[in-house]
């Protein structure tokens, strides 16, 4: 798998150190990743526009994402796009140790589609998904963080609804994350 991604700061200085960087005030960024077997052919590809703002103690974030598989492999769909809002308002003053609080709304439809109409009762022609939860760093650690949220499907396609734990619709997640 190869990738990068190309960003810019128009509103703020990229070259400071680690210790003093200036918070972002808007950045865009275009990814692009080539996936492929030893033998260099391809199994997929993805490209992937964002861009996020901060003001204070909020932020916001955009992402809108292209995928495409290659049907010889057996892939049932060719191509995935989605996209998601982000909304995060950080309680730094609130709590004792870095704290911010988050909700999505995201989007995703797969082609060719797994069904052919709305609404039918196995499944929707996309998922779209509600989410909202918190993140805090354990005890002020840069590497070590504790995250929790709460996923609601507001319509689910038939492949979605089939994967483990999904009968309940709203779903609960914790993480440990470790960020080197």
């Amino acid at each position: 798998l190869l990738g990068g991604r190309f960003g810019i700061t128009p509103f703020s200085d990229p070259f400071s150190l680690k210790s003093v960087q200036q918070a972002k005030t808007f950045e865009m960024g275009v990814s692009y990743f080539y996936d492929a077997q030893s033998s260099w052919k391809k199994n997929e590809t993805g490209l992937a526009v964002d861009s996020e703002v901060h003001l204070n103690h909020w932020s916001g974030k955009f992402e809108y994402l292209l995928r495409k598989k290659d049907l010889a492999l057996g892939a049932i769909a060719n191509e995935l796009r989605g996209w998601h809002v982000t909304q995060e308002y950080g309680l730094d003053e609130a709590m004792p140790w870095p704290t911010t609080l988050f909700a999505r709304y995201e989007q995703c439809a797969i082609s060719p589609a797994e069904i052919a109409a709305l609404g039918a009762g196995e499944g929707d022609a996309h998922d779209v998904r509600a989410t909202v939860g918190f993140s805090t760093n354990v005890k002020k650690s840069d590497v070590v963080q504790l995250k929790f949220e709460v996923q609601h499907y507001l319509s689910a396609t038939p492949t979605t609804r089939s994967l483990p734990g999904f009968g309940h619709n709203i779903l609960w997640f914790t993480q440990l994350v470790v960020a080197l």
